[in-house]
């Protein structure tokens, strides 16, 4: 992975499952989170520090990866690969 924060976030929730924690804390990595995610990710109450929603977490990084793998390995930058090239 070339995105650092996207990384951290990655090893962030590896930990947390290792350690078998329900809940993350407001120090989870949130640098990869597209602005779209970030009202579900995070929320503040009034006079509460801020909280991160472990299923939205999970999600909005399950998502990202996708995203980017896609781009990565996206037809249109494979020469020869595309729905015509498959022999059948």
């Amino acid at each position: 992975m070339s995105d650092p924060a996207l990384s951290e976030a990655v090893a962030y929730l590896k930990e947390v499952n290792r350690d078998q924690r329900h809940k993350l804390t407001a120090e989870a990595p949130t640098g990869f989170l597209p602005r779209r995610w970030m009202k579900y990710v995070t929320a503040r109450e009034k006079g509460e520090p801020p909280t991160v929603a472990r299923p939205y977490y999970e999600l909005a990084l399950l998502a990202t990866l996708n995203e980017r793998l896609s781009r990565a390995t996206s037809p249109s930058l494979i020469p020869g690969a595309g729905p015509t090239s498959r022999t059948t």
